[in-house]
């Protein structure tokens, strides 16, 4: 019987380990993904034939006749330690059609091939939607350097830009003089909270990760134009949001990451690249946290997600977080160029205080429950156990 008690105090000791290094690896889970989001590398489609390397392709019918085609080259810009990348393109089949797509020797991954390493791609995959006569194009390519085995990745970086691919598109419209047809040629990527999580259209690896990495998108727009045609251009961009995420943990604490993703829509008539900034303010002292850039279609929206270490030494109290954008040349509409939201910078909890509310956390996510129930199982495994001994303890004392 001592030997069945010692048994269940130890499994009991076990679980209780178990329950705790759950914890622990799910916080680290949680803080090496925000470390593995702060980098962001950009995606772009730029016109090869326009002298300031424009996103924009303006087509005429005289140049541009029915079943002539035109190039588009799509760059990478401000990585470290790429290994591979896939890109898919959208855009609308009435307007142009797919050609063929090549990765140029002086792609990317130049700097591997150069000091032996192979380069792998993949065919270009097309398909068509039916519904929306959407047209998709996916490309993907990597590099095995056989020398590093088992680890055969020639990681590069990338400070500018830096060649992808190519691809050729064949104009399948023309348009009569005073008209002008256009499409968006879009880089497809995973949107927030997409419930096909893990899955990105367009995305890189960075070495030694073996996750994939989601990146920025700069998009292009096709425009082919009659022989009389008159462009009327609205430029209208905004910031429309800002969320802050702090993780797995229970609210906002000095030393800890918070991701904050800040929302764009264009609901102009072109397509816009426009700066802007995010900053941080206590009291009246602001901080910039980050300036960046962002491309957007007519009538499209997207988002920038930033993660933010807070330092160990900020003051406690109400911060607030705004997103600022210097809009493009011709916008008259100024009323939505900021965005503000405010937190509230906390104490950090005590051990005890954080693994009561890890507990709270395993207890009511999915994992956490099954894994919960396991745990009761194992429970009552040995205690039915314990009691049965104890009966037969009981049984042979009346004998």
């Amino acid at each position: 019987m001592v030997n069945l008690a010692d048994a269940k105090l130890r499994s009991l000791k076990t679980l209780l380990l178990l329950i705790m290094l759950f914890m622990v690896v799910a916080t680290q889970l949680q803080r090496v993904s925000a470390a593995q989001q702060s980098q962001y590398p950009t995606v772009l489609i730029i016109n090869p034939l326009s002298p300031t390397n424009a996103s924009t392709f303006d087509l005429n019918t005289v140049d541009y006749p029915i079943n002539s085609t035109f190039t588009a080259a799509v760059y990478i810009t401000a990585v470290t330690n790429l290994t591979a990348w896939q890109v898919e393109l959208a855009w609308d089949n009435n307007i142009m059609t797919y050609a063929t797509a090549w990765i140029p020797t002086d792609n990317v991954f130049k700097p591997a091939t150069d000091n032996g390493a192979t380069l792998i791609q993949t065919p270009p995959a097309t398909d068509y939607d039916n519904f929306t006569h959407t047209g998709y194009v996916i490309m993907g390519c990597t590099n095995v350097y056989t020398p590093n085995y088992p680890n055969p990745w020639y990681p590069v970086n990338v400070e500018n830009e830096a060649l992808l691919f190519y691809v050729n598109f064949t104009v399948a419209v023309t348009p009569n003089a005073t008209q002008t047809l256009s499409t968006n040629l879009a880089i497809l990527k995973q949107e927030p909270n997409n419930p096909t999580q893990g899955y990105l259209a367009s995305f890189v690896f960075i070495f030694p990760s073996t996750y994939e990495t989601a990146v920025l998108a700069e998009p292009a727009e096709v425009s082919i134009s009659g022989s009389q045609a008159v462009s009327h251009r609205v430029v209208d961009v905004s910031v429309t949001g800002i969320t802050c995420d702090p993780g797995i943990e229970p609210g906002f604490y000095r030393g800890y990451n918070v991701t904050i993703t800040t929302n764009f829509a264009n609901n102009g008539t072109d397509l816009e690249k426009f700066t802007f900034n995010l900053t941080e303010t206590y009291n009246t002292t602001s901080v910039e946290l980050v300036k960046g850039s962002m491309t957007l279609l007519p009538n499209s929206t997207d988002y920038y997600t930033y993660v933010w270490l807070m330092p160990s030494n900020l003051p406690l109290g109400n911060y607030t977080i705004e997103a600022q954008i210097q809009p493009p040349p011709g916008q008259n509409n100024t009323q939505a160029d900021t965005f503000a939201t405010v937190i509230y910078v906390d104490r950090t909890l005590s051990p005890l205080e954080y693994m009561g509310y890890l507990i709270s956390v395993a207890l009511t996510s999915r994992l956490g429950i099954l894994f919960m129930i396991y745990a009761v199982g194992v429970i009552c495994f040995f205690s039915v156990l314990f009691a049965r001994e104890r009966l037969k303890m009981r049984s042979l004392k009346l004998r």
